[in-house]
């Protein structure tokens, strides 16, 4: 299911609305989780110390308010190749089921 919805991606760029409605939910939930100090101590302290560089919340959101569906489906297409899947199986499986398995093992 989840091979499937990113192959969408990857082929075409998600419709706008929906792509609104994302944007919309990470603002929301961005604003939410900003309202602790430690939160906004960290939301500061990681890019500095991980890129030595400050974003501000006002530079993130312009951002993220930029992105374009064309955007999203070049990024998801150099992220989701199936050279780049990998599966871990844990226990004896038949050959048949192996198959069934690695048949499914792709971005629809």
């Amino acid at each position: 299911m989840i091979l499937k919805e990113l192959g969408k991606t990857i082929r075409r760029p998600i419709p706008k609305a929906e792509l609104n409605r994302a944007r919309e939910y990470f603002i929301g939930q961005t604003d939410l989780a900003l309202e602790d100090t430690m939160d906004q101590m960290l939301w500061l302290g990681e890019p500095l110390v991980t890129l030595d560089r400050l974003y501000t919340k006002e530079e993130v959101l312009r951002a993220v308010r930029r992105v374009q569906p064309d955007d999203v489906q070049r990024l998801a297409r150099s992220l989701f190749s199936e050279e780049k899947l990998h599966l871990a199986m844990i226990g004896p499986q038949t050959e048949k089921e192996r198959k069934k398995i690695k048949g499914a093992f792709h971005f629809d």
